[in-house]
């Protein structure tokens, strides 16, 4: 009788490589081209499940509750596309969202047969990538104040930094899980002194939603430090008030854009980003149960609409768009667009991600985890839409990161 090949013991030396260079290039295309970050890593899990399968012939992931919670999820977003507003447009974002999903479950399954050696070396890689990133980062961001202030001679402002936007984004979520590796290789205080200099990197780009989530990181990271279930306990807090917020979001951003118009001297930005809020709740509860499907949100009825934000102080009224592409907010968006069976989903893998931090293998790892949850859960609850390639291939990407540095391998 035939028996499948057991991929248990002595990782090949294939799979590890594409691990190491995913760590190494990740961070590199983070800074010189974050929309590509997703090619290291469809490419090392399509080299991995083609070893398997075809010279191993074995299931290029083993059976796991993660690896089907990533199965049903992408089967749900795929079933939606029969009900959306756009089917063609919800097949053509099922194709980005399964190959996310399928790598996500190759490279984390492949974590799983790494040597605690091999995790080492990996953590190595990774701290070089990400402090090659953060000085290509600076210099970039340094040539352009330069060229500002002393070439144009004029003074340097918000926008001249926006084309780094991704490059912050990527560097606040990627802090914490490199943080772990350093600690990992080099010891605590080198890792505490890169998240700092992340932080003030972060700081000077400018971007407020990573800046937002690189401090509620830190916070939760703090926190951990301290007392990890409290840590816990602080995402599951989070998670759950946003949650709880969106049926009252008629009130929220009522008395949130009160607040900011009687403070703030043009808040455009600040009070269209609730009333988008505010109009996705709303078509919400209009589907609450399958939602409008997948990437529906840029064709939900009256979303093309100019509405009124609030009166300027010359008599003008400033207006914008009532859903412009996507919510700005991944549990609307996930809630609006494939309904409470997609916001179950989220909770499971939500849920993961909160287990995860339990399981680091020391206080350090398990604090830093858990402020790598909560600065992505944050990025994503105020910047990208949910289904861009390259966000969700970052996220996938510290997911990998993560298992790999902050736990303990086999010997």
């Amino acid at each position: 009788m035939l028996r499948m090949p057991s991929l248990r013991t002595n990782m090949p030396a294939l799979e590890v490589t594409c691990l190491y260079i995913v760590a190494a290039l990740v961070p590199l295309l983070g800074a010189l081209a974050p929309l590509q970050v997703w090619i290291p890593v469809a490419i090392a899990a399509g080299l991995i499940t083609a070893r398997r399968v075809v010279f191993a012939r074995a299931w290029p992931v083993r059976s796991s509750a993660f690896a089907a919670l990533l199965l049903m999820s992408a089967v749900w977003c795929g079933a939606s596309s029969f009900w959306a507003v756009n089917p063609a447009n919800s097949v053509r974002t099922l194709g980005q969202v399964s190959l996310v999903a399928m790598s996500l479950a190759v490279l984390v399954d492949a974590r799983g047969r790494m040597t605690a050696g091999e995790r080492v070396a990996f953590a190595r890689w990774l701290a070089l990538g990400m402090i090659v990133m953060l000085a290509i980062t600076l210099a970039t961001a340094g040539t352009i104040f330069a060229y500002t202030l002393w070439v144009e001679q004029i003074p340097m402002y918000e926008g001249k930094l926006a084309g780094l936007n991704r490059t912050a984004s990527l560097l606040g979520i990627l802090t914490w899980p490199t943080a772990i590796a350093i600690a990992r290789a080099y010891g605590q205080r080198a890792a505490i002194l890169f998240a700092g200099a992340s932080i003030i990197t972060i700081f000077m780009l400018a971007p407020l939603s990573p800046l937002l989530a690189a401090i509620t990181g830190a916070v939760v990271f703090a926190i951990g430090l301290r007392a990890p279930a409290l840590g816990r306990a602080a995402l599951v807090i989070v998670f759950a008030g946003f949650v709880l917020a969106i049926p009252l979001a008629d009130i929220i951003a009522d008395q949130a854009n009160q607040f900011l118009v009687a403070n703030l001297g043009a808040p455009q930005s600040e009070v269209h980003r609730f009333v988008i809020w505010e109009f996705a709740s709303d078509r919400i509860f209009e589907r609450p149960l399958f939602g409008w499907g997948l990437d529906a949100s840029r064709d939900i009825p009256g979303g093309q609409s100019l509405i009124h934000l609030f009166d300027l102080n010359d008599g003008r009224t400033a207006t914008g768009q009532a859903l412009p592409l996507h919510p700005h907010n991944a549990v609307i968006q996930i809630w609006l667009e494939l309904g409470i069976v997609g916001l179950a989903l989220l909770v499971g893998l939500f849920a993961f991600a909160v287990m995860a931090t339990a399981r680091a293998m020391n206080r350090f790892a398990q604090a830093a985890t858990a402020a790598t949850v909560m600065s992505a859960f944050v990025m994503a609850q105020l910047g990208f839409g949910v289904w861009q390639g390259w966000w969700l291939a970052a996220l996938a990407t510290i997911t990998i990161f993560t298992a790999i540095v902050a736990r303990p391998g086999h010997d």
